[in-house]
């Protein structure tokens, strides 16, 4: 599938300020199932320098640097992509691999790490629930993650939330609602407790119902053994296809926030727009 994507963001201020320093992560991803073709990036005002990276868990990184003070600051993406993914389990994996208990093999160990390091669970019932889910998938790996994306999609409520970070594991089970990016932690952590290496994706999801207009969107990467980072969307219930588009990936979501840097100001309030198109 052929997608262009455009991606205004405004930040506008009631004074001037001095831009720091700030970091772009709105390129997406180059890999066998989204190949990007054009590539365009706007930045107003005009930066002093701009620096192009890939960061320590290969995402890639616009930098900027300003000098002038400025009211606003604009950042405009246009982009072109052909995605593939048509089958999402274009994989094979020996069965014995895929049962609980579940370790990586010795070589991935330490690599592996960030991915699969676990939070305390104090709810009694949110532990019920994941040994749950694995009793009913019969200790198979593949079918807990598919059983544990239809579980939230089907009986916890989606709701926008627009600001502030993910909520922990236990607080979304608690309330059986959150946004994507909860749900996306959710997952993470129910696959960490059981050993299964989980990050974090931002990007974006192609809807055909949403008549052009779009909104960043969060979900989930788990590393499957012959299949290596594979995505799957607890907010839709669906495995990751060609509808999807990659741009940065993390251990932790504060690290794929789109837009990171700070300003120098005299008390400068703050207002920030963004426009998302996607067409095919």
């Amino acid at each position: 599938m052929k997608i262009k994507v455009s991606h205004e963001n405004i930040y506008e201020y009631d004074s001037p300020v001095f831009l720091e320093s700030h970091i772009i992560k709105l390129h997406p991803r180059n890999e066998p199932s989204q190949l990007i073709k054009v590539f365009n990036i706007k930045i107003e005002p005009n930066p002093v320098c701009i620096t192009k990276y890939l960061d320590v868990e290969g995402n890639f990184v616009i930098q900027t640097w300003f000098n002038d003070l400025t009211d606003y600051l604009k950042v405009e993406t246009n982009f072109e992509i052909e995605t593939s993914r048509e089958n999402p389990f274009d994989f094979y994996t020996d069965p014995i691999d895929l049962q609980f208990p579940f370790e990586y093999q010795q070589n991935l160990t330490e690599t592996i790490q960030p991915y699969i390091k676990k939070q305390l669970i104090h709810d009694i019932s949110l532990k019920n629930f994941i040994n749950g889910l694995e009793k009913d998938s019969k200790g198979n790996i593949f079918d807990f993650l598919i059983l544990l994306n239809q579980q939230i999609n089907e009986f916890f409520k989606y709701k926008i939330r627009e600001e502030g970070e993910p909520y922990s594991a236990e607080k979304t089970f608690s309330l059986k609602e959150g946004s994507c990016r909860d749900f996306a932690m959710f997952f993470i952590e129910v696959c960490r407790q059981k050993g299964i290496a989980a990050r974090f994706m931002s990007g974006y999801r192609h809807s055909k119902e949403n008549k052009g207009a779009h909104y960043l969107h969060a979900w989930v990467e788990v590393y499957i053994p012959g299949g290596g980072w594979r995505g799957f969307d607890p907010t839709e219930g669906i495995a990751i296809d060609k509808n999807y588009i990659a741009l940065a990936a993390s251990y932790d979501s504060q690290n794929t926030l789109p837009i990171v840097g700070t300003t120098r100001s005299k008390n400068a309030k703050s207002s920030f727009t963004s426009k998302i198109f996607l067409e095919d």
